[in-house]
C-alpha cells in the first residue's frame, strides 16, 4: 500500500451471522491496514452473509431482477462506492 499509493479493497467473509461480530473484525483489518496507509483510500468490506452464499443467491445466468437485486445488496453498494470514490480522486 504504502510503496505505491493505490487504492485497496480488501473483502473478506466474515465467518459469522452476528453483524457485532463482522463490525468488530472491520475495525480490526482497517486498524492493522493503518500503519501501511499512505495517502491512497483503502477500505475493508466484511461480507455478511459469507460471499460464497451471496453467489449461491444468484444464479449462472441471472435475471434483471436478480441483477438489480445484487447491485442493491449491501456489500456491493460499499464496494461500488469505495471504487466511484477512489477513481474520483484519481483524476
Amino acid at each position: 500500500m504504502s510503496v505505491r499509493s493505490r487504492p485497496v479493497l480488501l473483502v473478506v467473509d466474515a465467518d459469522s451471522d452476528n453483524l457485532a461480530q463482522a463490525k468488530e473484525r472491520e475495525q480490526a483489518l482497517m486498524g492493522y491496514l493503518l500503519p501501511a496507509a499512505t495517502r491512497a483510500p483503502y477500505q475493508v468490506c466484511v461480507a455478511v452473509p459469507s460471499i460464497a452464499i451471496i453467489a449461491q443467491t444468484f444464479a449462472q445466468n441471472p435475471t434483471a431482477a436478480q441483477i438489480h437485486d445484487l447491485q442493491q445488496h449491501p456489500l456491493v453498494q460499499r464496494i461500488t462506492q469505495f471504487l466511484s470514490s477512489a477513481f474520483s480522486q484519481a483524476s
